[in-house]
Formats: C-alpha cells, structure tokens, sequence
C-alpha cells in the first residue's frame, strides 16, 4: 500500500513507541476500544487530507475578515452557497490591500452571483507566510442572477511579500445573507 501525503509519496510508517500496532483506524471518530500501537488516520470536515480546518464562519454582513494562522504555509478557501441579498460580485482580498494584485484590485472577483443561487468556490493560496510573492487558484461553480450556471477557473498573484494574516470577502452591493467561509491549512 503506498502512502501519500498531500498526493506527494511518503516513506515507510515507523514506529516511535516501540509497539506494533495491529489495526489502522480511518476517519473522522475516535476509536472507540484503541489499544497501544493503533493507528488512527483523522479525515477532517470536507475529507480533505493533509489540510486541517482552521475555521467556518456564516456570511451575514457586507464584509467578512477571516484570520489566517501563521502557523499554516498554504491555505484553501472552501465557500459553499453563498448567498447575497442582491445580485452582486463577491470580492475577495488579502490583508485589506486594495493593491499588491498581479492583475485588478483584488485577488479574486465572482462576478454577478445570483442572489439565491447554489455554489462551490474554492480558492487556494500557496506560500501564505513567506516573504515572495504568492499565487493563488479560484475554482468552482455558480449561478449569476441571469440563471447561467458559470465555471471558475482562474489564477492570481498577491506581490507584497509580507505574510498574509487575513483573507477579506466582501460583497460589491448589498450584504451577504447566507452560505458558509471554511478555511483550511497545510503545513
């Protein structure tokens, strides 16, 4: 069986108790009977492996500040139904800066999304804490307010070279009155 972490191949699982475990446990709930040397794999929220959930927040207001941990070199962005209370673009920055941007004056713009419209927008950031440029992906799918389902699949680069600290989404008209912000870390 190979293992991998992140799609990137990992070596042999060693152990460092000295006891050799007899069963590997995967998923998202603690054994119930673990005996010494067991393995438990942990599969988080979205089963996304390698990524931690930091945090979920509900958009209910205009604007939304999600803290970024330093502690956590790439970062993806998980929006599911994200509604608005009135057709508009939902905008999304980084540390506030309206600049800094390889192209526009945002990392990211969703562009007349429907005001009650079901979607999936995942947005990764890579080298979130390192002092060089970093890049970033949006993917997904959602419904404008014209009703036509529209593809993402674009990328950025946010130039200024100190550590991201917050991801900012904001709405270019009204207020956001659904759908939930899960952030995700790597290591």
């Amino acid at each position: 069986m190979a293992i991998t972490n992140n799609g990137q191949p990992q070596g042999p699982i060693q152990f460092t108790d000295a006891t050799t475990g007899s069963r590997i446990f995967i998923g998202g709930t603690t054994p119930t009977t673990p005996a010494p040397g067991d393995i438990w794999i942990d599969s988080d929220l979205q089963n996304n492996a390698g990524k931690n959930a930091i945090s979920e927040t509900v958009l209910s207001t205009n604007a939304v500040s999600l803290v970024v941990p330093s502690s956590y070199k790439d970062l993806c962005l998980v929006l599911k139904n994200v509604l608005v209370s009135t057709a508009a673009d939902l905008v999304v920055k980084l540390n506030a800066d309206s600049a800094n941007y390889v192209s526009g004056s945002a990392l990211h713009t969703v562009s007349n999304l429907k005001v009650a419209g079901s979607n999936l927008i995942i947005i990764t950031i890579q080298e979130t804490q390192a002092a060089t440029p970093k890049t970033s992906r949006i993917e997904g799918v959602y419904f404008t307010n014209s009703n036509v389902a529209t593809t993402l699949n674009a990328v950025n680069g946010y130039t200024q070279t100190s550590p991201i600290s917050t991801i900012n989404l904001s709405t270019s008209a009204g207020t956001f009155s659904g759908g939930t912000a899960t952030v995700y870390g790597v290591n």
